[in-house]
C-alpha cells in the first residue's frame, strides 16, 4: 500500500494499528501457553542463569493473560480512535504506534537470545515492522511528523505491559473476591475447620465392604469429581468446590479410613483397595455422562488406577502434584511402615505434635491455623490417631508401579498441575509425568508448595476453571 501524495492520513494508518496489534498479540496468545514447556531446555541451555521460576511464570497463560491483552486491546483502541480523530496528530497515538513498532526489535533479540522461536517473533518482523513503517509514511505524506523512537518510547513497552497485568491481576481478585461465599481465606478455611469436626459437607453415604464412604453433591452442571490425597480429606477441596460449582455439579467424597468416611481396626486402605472403590462409588453415582476429574497427591494414583485398571471412563482428567511415578515415599514412610504398633501408642499430645509437624511440612508457606487445625483434626482421638499410621503403613509403591507403564495409553485430555515448590514431590515429576502422558498439559505454579490449594488458592482455581472450560 502506497502513502497518500499529501494532506490526508488515511483511516488504515490510524484503524490499522489496531489490526496489526491484534494479529501480533494472536500469535502470542496461541503459542505462550506451552512454549515454554517445548523451549524449556534451549533455554536452560542458553541462559542457565535464569530461575525455572521466571520461565513458569513467562508460559502460565491461562485467564489472566487473556485478560491483560483484553486491556491492551483497549489502549490500542483508544489510541487508534484518537488517531483517526486527529489525523495522525495525537500523542497517545503516535506515541502508541512508536512503542508497537519499537518493541519489534524486543521480540527479535529474545529470539536471537534464546536461539529460538519465542513468542510473537513470526508477526514481529512480517507485520509489526511493515506496518509501522508504512503507516509512518502516511504521516509524513500528509504533512505530520511522526515520534521519533527514544528511550522514553522503549519505556512505554514495558510499562503498558507491566500495566495490563497489573490491572488484570486486580480484576480476577476483585472478581473471584465477589463470587466467594466467603471473603478471606481465613474465613474460608474456618468452614473446612467446621467441617472436619461435624462433617456436615458430606452428608451422603455408600456401603462398601461394611463400611460407610461419606460423600456429598454441590451445585448444578456437568458432573466433576474431586479426589483427595493423604493425610488429607474432602474437605482440603471444599473451598474450590464451592467456586466450582457455581458452573459444575461437584461431587466430593472422603476415602475409605480418611475424614469422615469410616475408620476401623483391619481396614484394607490400600492405593489397590482405593483404586476399586472410587470406580464402584462413580457407577453408583450413576452420572449422566463421564465426569472431569481433578486429582491431588495419592488421589492421583487412584483416579488412575480406576481408569486405567478398572474402566473408570473420564471426560478430562487433571492431576495435582500427584503421586504417579516410582520412587515415592519418605524416610518417615519407612519407618511408620516397620514400625506402626509402636507409633500407634504414642501419647495423644506426642501423636498431634508429630501430625502438626508433618503437615505443616507440605505448605511452602505458613499454613492458617484455621487450616492446620482443620487438617490436623481426623486424625486426632481414638479412631484418628491409629487410622493415621495405618494408611501410612499400608502405602506400597507396587500399586504405582502396576500402572506407571500404561499412562501412554491414556487416550483423553489430560493436565498436569504443579507447585514449583512442592518439597514432598519435586516439580522435575511433573516434566516427567507430563511426557508420559500423550498430549498432557503441564500447569505449574511459582511459590507453591505440595499443599497448593492453600499455597496458591487464586492461582489453583484460575488454572481448572481454564482447564475444566473447555469443551
Amino acid at each position: 500500500m502506497e502513502p497518500p501524495a499529501s494532506g490526508r492520513v488515511p483511516a488504515a494508518a490510524a484503524w490499522g494499528l489496531l489490526v496489526a496489534w491484534a494479529v501480533h498479540d494472536a500469535e502470542e496468545i496461541a503459542t505462550t501457553p506451552g512454549w515454554v514447556e517445548r523451549a524449556r531446555p534451549r533455554l536452560r541451555r542458553r541462559l542457565p542463569r535464569v530461575p525455572d521460576a521466571v520461565w513458569d511464570r513467562i508460559g502460565a497463560g491461562g485467564e489472566r493473560m487473556t485478560v491483560a491483552v483484553a486491556l491492551m486491546g483497549v489502549l490500542v483502541a483508544a489510541a487508534a480512535a484518537d488517531g483517526a480523530r486527529t489525523g495522525g496528530r495525537s500523542r497517545l497515538y503516535q506515541g502508541a504506534l512508536a512503542a508497537f513498532g519499537a518493541h519489534a526489535a524486543g521480540h527479535v533479540g529474545s529470539a536471537l537470545l534464546t536461539g529460538g522461536y519465542t513468542p510473537g517473533v513470526i508477526t514481529a518482523p512480517t507485520v509489526v515492522v511493515p506496518f509501522t513503517w508504512w503507516a509512518r509514511r502516511a504521516l509524513r505524506g500528509a504533512g505530520v511528523e511522526p515520534a521519533r523512537f527514544s528511550p522514553a518510547t522503549l519505556a512505554l513497552v514495558p510499562l503498558s505491559i507491566g500495566a495490563a497485568h497489573a490491572g488484570a491481576a486486580g480484576l480476577l481478585w476483585l472478581r473471584d473476591r465477589a463470587r466467594r461465599p466467603h471473603r478471606r481465606s481465613r474465613s474460608a478455611w474456618s468452614v473446612v475447620g467446621r467441617a472436619c469436626d461435624d462433617h456436615p459437607m458430606l452428608d451422603r453415604e455408600f456401603a462398601w465392604k461394611g463400611d460407610r464412604i461419606r460423600w456429598t453433591r454441590l451445585g448444578a452442571g456437568p458432573p466433576l469429581v474431586l479426589c483427595h490425597g493423604t493425610p488429607w480429606s474432602s474437605a482440603l477441596w471444599g473451598p474450590i468446590a464451592r467456586v466450582l460449582a457455581e458452573r459444575f455439579t461437584v461431587h466430593l467424597w472422603d476415602m475409605r479410613g480418611f475424614g469422615a468416611s469410616t475408620m476401623a481396626a483391619d481396614q484394607d486402605v490400600s492405593l489397590g483397595e482405593q483404586g476399586q472403590l472410587f470406580a464402584e462409588l462413580v457407577r453408583h453415582w450413576r452420572l449422566p455422562e463421564p465426569p472431569r476429574v481433578v486429582a491431588h497427591d495419592v488421589g492421583g494414583a487412584v483416579a488412575l488406577r480406576a481408569h486405567l485398571l478398572h474402566g473408570l471412563e473420564y471426560r478430562s482428567l487433571a492431576l495435582v502434584d500427584v503421586v504417579a511415578l516410582a520412587p515415592w515415599g519418605s524416610e518417615f514412610f519407612r519407618l511408620v511402615h516397620d514400625n506402626a504398633e509402636v507409633f500407634t501408642r504414642l501419647p495423644a499430645p506426642l501423636h498431634e505434635a508429630l501430625v502438626r509437624a508433618y503437615i505443616a511440612g507440605a505448605a511452602h508457606r505458613p499454613l492458617p491455623p484455621a487450616a492446620h487445625d482443620a487438617l490436623t483434626a481426623p486424625w486426632l482421638g481414638p479412631a484418628g490417631q491409629p487410622a493415621f499410621y495405618r494408611q501410612i503403613a499400608q502405602a506400597d509403591q507396587r500399586h504405582t508401579d502396576a500402572v506407571e507403564p500404561l499412562y501412554p495409553s491414556i487416550a483423553l485430555p489430560v493436565l498436569v498441575v504443579w507447585g514449583t515448590e512442592d518439597a514432598w514431590i519435586p516439580v522435575a515429576r511433573a516434566h516427567q509425568l507430563a511426557g508420559l502422558i500423550p498430549g498432557a498439559a503441564l500447569r505449574l505454579v511459582p511459590g507453591a508448595g505440595h499443599l497448593i490449594q492453600i499455597d496458591a488458592h487464586d492461582a489453583l482455581l484460575e488454572i481448572l476453571r481454564d482447564w475444566l472450560a473447555a469443551p
